[in-house]
């Protein structure tokens, strides 16, 4: 019960993010819509891309100071019309939020003043303008839907599969209509219609499980018949990305039992990634086993001078010293953001 709970609670989010970082074998095959959006003259571009990925530019140089992002390139695009406006499709919400991923690990200020100059660099003053614009927008909706889920739960002995679709289902709805008081629908089009159709079909199995009058065939009969329903390019990225996590779970395994030979693991996984896939993947559980172990020394520090008896000051300025001696500065604001999870994830669970 406690793991298909949990995988209704991540299912909306985990498939969009695992397409999008998913490696893709074959071409991209994109088509253009475009809308005219006459309150503020930006052309709006609706791709469909089969395989869910885009190309990048240049890598961001303060990335590699970013544990995140280190060895990555900057993902998404900005490009202008022949009237020089803005184009507005999935690949500028792709291009936000590479840098405000790094939120975190650079302050807010920080970030947004890089993608700035990042945006003016390439397009022109209109098409820049248009961007930073809809960037701030997009800012400002993140923040509404930040809120949004923090909305208290019903007490947990209240709370059962169906509690669980049931507010699923509420607030997927919920966040389709604040989109659409934040932006146009020609650009809730291009940035979201590919999440909401696939968000429509999760929370569709998630009801179609809770329901405890179906038999388990016909659970089975009606999701196949919701998957049936699918664009046929999300049905073929629905079978890559279950394909891909499976490939990458079992490179994790081969990491754990204490392989670096990329050659090797990319031999075992009969070549699904490369071996320069295998190093970057490699390098990424070497950087979060080198993170976790560092959180942990920390925490065992701290609890041992939260114990000690000092004053509630001296006790703050040597946790303060603790932090600086384990965390570089460009760590300290995700050492921080992870503290508050673990603050707010325990609280929910008293």
């Amino acid at each position: 019960m406690k793991i298909k709970v949990l995988y209704g609670l991540g299912l909306l989010g985990f498939f969009v993010i695992l397409l999008k970082f998913m490696p893709e074998k074959t071409p991209t095959n994109t088509v253009n819509m475009v809308y005219d959006v006459p309150q503020n003259d930006v052309s709006i571009a609706h791709e469909v891309q089969v395989d869910i990925q885009h190309s990048v530019s240049e890598k961001w140089i303060e990335a590699e100071k970013i544990p995140s992002l280190a060895g990555t390139h900057i993902d998404g695009d900005l490009r202008e019309d022949e009237r020089g406006n803005l184009i507005v499709n999935l690949s500028v919400k792709d291009f936000f939020d590479y840098f405000l991923g790094a939120i975190g690990e650079r302050s807010k200020d920080q970030v947004l003043s890089e993608l700035e100059l990042q945006i003016k660099a390439r397009l022109g003053v209109k098409s820049a303008g248009q961007a930073i614009a809809l960037l701030h927008n997009y800012i400002q909706y993140q923040v509404h839907m930040t809120s949004m889920m923090q909305a208290p739960l019903s007490p947990y002995e209240e709370q059962d599969y169906r509690y669980y679709a049931d507010v699923m289902s509420s607030a997927f709805a919920e966040l389709k209509n604040v989109r659409r008081e934040y932006f146009d629908p020609a650009t809730v089009d291009a940035f979201f219609s590919f999440e909401e159709t696939y968000g429509d079909f999760s929370v569709g199995m998630l009801l179609v499980e809770a329901d405890i009058n179906l038999t388990e065939e016909e659970k089975a009969y009606q999701i196949e018949q919701l998957k049936s329903q699918l664009p046929e390019e999300m049905q073929q990225a629905e079978t890559r990305a279950a394909e891909s996590s499976k490939r990458v779970q079992e490179i994790r395994d081969i990491y754990a039992e204490g392989v670096r030979d990329s050659a090797y693991a990319s031999e075992r996984v009969s070549g699904y990634f490369s071996e320069q896939e295998v190093e970057e993947l490699f390098a990424f559980y070497t950087r979060e086993g080198q993170w976790e172990e560092k959180m942990q020394q920390y925490f065992e520090k701290k609890a041992d001078i939260q114990r000690s008896g000092l004053a509630e000051a001296d006790a703050e300025l040597a946790i303060v010293s603790l932090r600086d001696s384990l965390f570089e500065e460009s760590e300290v604001n995700r050492l921080l953001s992870e503290e508050a999870i673990m603050r707010d994830t325990q609280s929910a669970e008293l």
